[in-house]
């Protein structure tokens, strides 16, 4: 009787799949409403075309500085002794030059047919005066100086361009001025397209979008916005951040259509540094002097960028550096608030 029973349900079940899948279906249309174009989309369709009109206003940059460096042996040299330029020469064993070089990102916020005005990070342009390197955690004992002779700044792939200036600069904010005098017939970048916008409109899943040189390669990529009450002046995403990108535009939509605001520039990301032992001369790895290195690793997702009120104060602060350079400071920002979108 129970084997029965189940081939009658066994049966029940064949036949009700069997008129379920043989009964007439409905086709389901959706209807695209997004732009058909022929190209493959991404969450924002439009995001192609701002970044057509923004790219141009991105400035990549390079920054060069000679430096001089004075090498001494293991008894060092007394810390006092740092100012005495001739004892310098005098009790070095080694004396050689270096470069130390770096890319970076600018955005252009004013030109003209005599010059180009670009924001970036200060400490891209801005390399240390001096560097000093000790024998010892007290740094009683110094190991070697190194001078800075000149620095230069020019913009990527225009060998023959006049040299970036910085005009003012800022290191607590991470922000500095620059200008490029134009040469005859050259055609000047535009300045950024988008209106500056206000960072208090961001919250938590706000997306932002960064548009750089990660790298020394033009990229954008796309971070979603956390709250961080520690600082009003910059704010935090988790945008993927790599050497070169710092300077860049930082952006978002407003309210939907293409109403995209500018918010402030990528700056920095969060790193750790990892300490390591190694020779100090590593063509004689056997010579028994190991010396502490260091190495920073950044920490990807953990960006940190400056607000566009942070730029807006910042070249209000400095309007009489900038004047001096031809530029009204003042006209300045209040054309990036209030200038119409292209």
């Amino acid at each position: 009787m129970t084997f029965s029973m189940h081939k009658c349900v066994f049966g029940f079940v064949l036949t009700f799949m069997f008129f379920g899948s043989c009964s007439p279906g409905k086709e389901i249309v959706h209807d695209y409403v997004g732009n058909k174009d022929g190209k493959y989309d991404g969450p924002d369709n439009k995001i192609s075309g701002v970044v057509r009109k923004l790219y141009p206003s991105v400035i990549k940059i390079d920054v060069i500085a000679f430096y001089k460096t004075w090498v001494f042996d293991d008894d060092g040299l007394a810390s006092d002794d740092i100012t005495d330029f001739e004892l310098l020469k005098i009790k070095s064993v080694v004396n050689e030059t270096h470069t130390e070089s770096v890319t970076g990102t600018s955005v252009v916020v004013f030109s003209d047919a005599l010059q180009v005005a670009m924001i970036t990070c200060a400490h891209i342009v801005n390399f240390p005066d001096t560097v000093y390197q000790y024998y010892d955690k007290g740094k009683t004992r110094l190991k070697s100086v190194s001078l800075k002779q000149k620095q230069k700044i020019y913009e990527s792939g225009l060998p023959g361009a006049n040299l970036i200036k910085v005009v003012a600069s800022d290191s607590k904010k991470d922000l500095a001025f620059i200008v490029r005098a134009l040469k005859n017939a050259e055609t000047a970048p535009p300045l950024i397209p988008l209106v500056a916008g206000s960072t208090k409109k961001l919250d938590w899943g706000s997306e932002i979008y960064v548009l750089g040189y990660p790298l020394g390669k033009l990229m954008l990529t796309k971070g979603v916005v956390s709250v961080d009450k520690s600082t009003e002046r910059r704010f935090i995403s988790d945008a993927l951040f790599n050497r070169g990108i710092s300077g860049s535009p930082v952006f978002a939509l407003l309210d939907g259509g293409d109403n995209y605001e500018w918010i402030g520039i990528a700056a920095s990301a969060a790193s750790q540094t990892l300490k390591y032992l190694e020779p100090d001369n590593e063509n004689y790895p056997d010579s028994g002097n190991i010396v502490v290195k260091k190495k920073q690793f950044i920490n990807y997702g953990i960006t940190y960028s400056i607000s566009i009120e942070e730029i807006i104060t910042f070249i209000a602060e400095n309007s009489m550096n900038i004047k001096n350079v031809g530029i009204d400071a003042d006209l300045l920002n209040s054309i990036l608030r209030t200038k119409k979108k292209n």
